[in-house]
């Protein structure tokens, strides 16, 4: 599953968590207090931000300008990138 699937099945999670908390709290606002109210939300906030800072990380970072397969590889080998270094 690529990064941007990740973080887009993460961003959808969570927007789907906040749906739901919002129709459940309708349902709970008599029994549940504000101290429950605050004490779910500091719980759930930083897991979600724990993850979403892992999804970020995950990113791969690159210094220059991506290498196609046949340009020359960034090494100064003298050969293509893809029988140099993009062969793995």
């Amino acid at each position: 599953m690529s990064l941007n699937a990740n973080k887009s099945r993460l961003t959808a999670l969570t927007r789907n968590l906040s749906l739901r908390w919002v129709e459940t709290q309708n349902y709970w606002r008599d029994v549940k207090s504000e101290e429950f109210d605050q004490r779910f939300m500091q719980e759930l906030f930083p897991s979600v931000n724990k993850a979403a800072a892992a999804v970020e990380k995950a990113r791969p970072v690159r210094s220059g300008p991506k290498v196609g397969r046949n340009d020359p590889c960034p090494c100064q080998s003298g050969k293509k990138y893809k029988h140099c270094c993009g062969k793995q």
